[in-house]
């Protein structure tokens, strides 16, 4: 164990001596400071405050990423382009030991780099809190009263500098009326006819040719798999058909929405807020249309409200907590104004409720563990490649691990076998190579949680941390280190010549 502790802190040591270390952590500190005083956001205090959090986490994972990886490969492919590795192997020390002890070393390094940023981060954004918001600069020259609301200072508070439980309305349920139309599709047109029909379009779109080939036609009209997947489509048209008529909102229409599992701390009377936006289909000359909302208990009443609400802009509606039941459920119902010359859309991704269940302290920390969690999978990768690569292929081999991880999302979606249109060899080569490697490779993605998480004041819970640690990153760091160990283990240092 002595000796393992010694890899690490020669490990540490070298890093700290080496160039990378020194560049990357001058990159670091010009990055947050210049973030923190020079973006403004949307001239308001709370937009500054998120811009800053936002470009200021990103870029610290971005960077700390990169530092891991460099560093990582660099120290382990010199061992072996140096032959300083015979030292470590002739001594009584497993060859797991050293790549653990060359990972942990990393990991410290990070650590220190990560609290170090994240301390920064917290003292600029406590800065920014305290300055003045525009009604706070009026209020002092004369120009607005003293006790007039500001709501660029509650938003700070109550939007930024919190932690938020965020959930989604449930899912319409509409099986029952789309089995009905189904059923009435299928009868009304022959079922028979109908998947030919279907049949001789994707054929049409697949050839580009004038008239399928019938034979085909009757072929793949026999085949049940086929029959299968065309009715399985027609029912999937046929629910989002459904889901999109119910989320457009006629004049004096009512569209109730349910929200499970609101569970807001008890002992603290704090507002529930419904965040959402509308898009009208004929958008009104004064940019404003007439809603209603009600929010419904059973056992307590209910509460409404009448508003003006801006189209294709978010809107906020307070509600108060005794209007979620007993079985945690909240039922919303939103109504278009009779009056309104319009018809409005809702989508599901516009609208959430949020309600506070911690601080940003607290927040932050787990934010800064998520993103450790993220650099020891890369610390890993970098150990993995540098045991048996040269410095400028494992390094690269690494970039290009680190860029795909970041377009994860992207990638997965992109590869994704559409039901829709003919599928060819090609198709089902990048998809089962792109599944293929994010089983192995989690998703890093910058732009996102935790930097949406701080940036929101949304919450990053302990389940999101866990399933990051114990199934997700945190595991593939762990099979990392194995393989790296198990290929190391193998590695033919020196041939011995007689």
């Amino acid at each position: 164990m002595r000796r393992f502790w010694a890899v690490t802190r020669a490990t540490v040591l070298e890093c700290l001596r080496s160039k990378f270390a020194v560049v990357f952590a001058a990159l670091l500190a010009v990055c947050v400071l210049g973030v923190g005083l020079s973006f403004k956001g949307d001239g308001t205090l709370r937009g500054r405050i998120q811009t800053f959090l936002d470009y200021s986490t990103t870029l610290t994972q971005l960077l700390l990423g990169l530092l891991t990886l460099l560093l990582a490969t660099f120290v382990t492919a010199r061992d072996m382009r140096d032959k300083t590795v015979f030292t470590v192997a002739s001594k009584p020390l497993s060859r797991p030991a050293y790549v653990a002890g060359r990972w942990l070393g990393i990991v410290l390094l990070d650590a220190v780099l990560l609290l170090a940023a994240l301390a920064a981060i917290y003292a600029l954004a406590q800065y920014l809190r305290s300055l003045p918001t525009a009604m706070e600069r009026d209020k002092r020259v004369g120009r607005l009263p003293a006790d007039a609301w500001d709501p660029d200072r509650q938003a700070v508070e109550s939007e930024v500098f919190t932690a938020r439980m965020m959930i989604k309305p449930d899912p319409f349920d509409v099986d029952e009326l789309v089995q009905q139309q189904k059923q009435r599709l299928l009868e009304e047109a022959d079922q028979e006819q109908l998947i030919r029909d279907q049949i001789r379009s994707r054929l049409a779109l697949r050839d580009r040719r004038g008239t399928p080939d019938e034979a085909e036609v009757e072929r793949q009209a026999g085949n049940p798999a086929i029959r299968e997947e065309i009715l399985s489509q027609i029912e999937s048209h046929l629910r989002r058909r459904i889901v999109e008529e119910l989320r457009l909102v006629q004049p004096g229409q009512q569209l109730p929405l349910i929200f499970s599992g609101v569970r807001p701390p008890a002992g603290r009377r704090e507002l529930l807020k419904l965040r959402y936006k509308f898009y009208a289909i004929r958008r009104p000359q004064s940019g404003l249309v007439k809603s209603l909302w009600v929010a419904e208990n059973p056992q307590k009443g209910r509460q409404f409200e009448w508003r003006d609400d801006p189209v294709d802009a978010a809107s906020t509606w307070e509600i108060a907590p005794e209007a979620v039941t007993d079985d945690h459920r909240l039922l919303v119902f939103y109504q278009n104004g009779p009056e309104n010359p319009t018809a409005v859309k809702i989508l599901p991704d516009e609208i959430t409720l949020l309600y506070r269940v911690g601080g940003f302290e607290a927040n932050l920390a787990h934010a800064a563990a998520l993103m450790l969690v993220r650099l020891m999978f890369l610390a890993a990768c970098g150990v993995l490649f540098g045991v048996w690569m040269t410095f400028p292929v494992a390094a690269l081999t690494c970039l290009i691990i680190f860029f795909l991880g970041c377009m994860g999302h992207f990638v997965q979606e992109a590869t994704k076998l559409s039901p829709y249109s003919d599928r060819g060899v090609l198709d089902y080569t990048s998809y089962a190579l792109a599944r293929f490697a994010f089983f192995f490779m989690p998703n890093l993605p910058l732009v996102s949680s935790p930097a949406d998480a701080l940036r929101d004041g949304t919450v990053i819970s302990w389940r999101v941390l866990a399933a990051e640690a114990l199934t997700g990153t945190g595991l593939r760091a762990l099979a990392g280190l194995v393989l790296g160990s198990l290929i190391f283990w193998r590695k033919e240092l020196a041939r011995v010549q007689v």
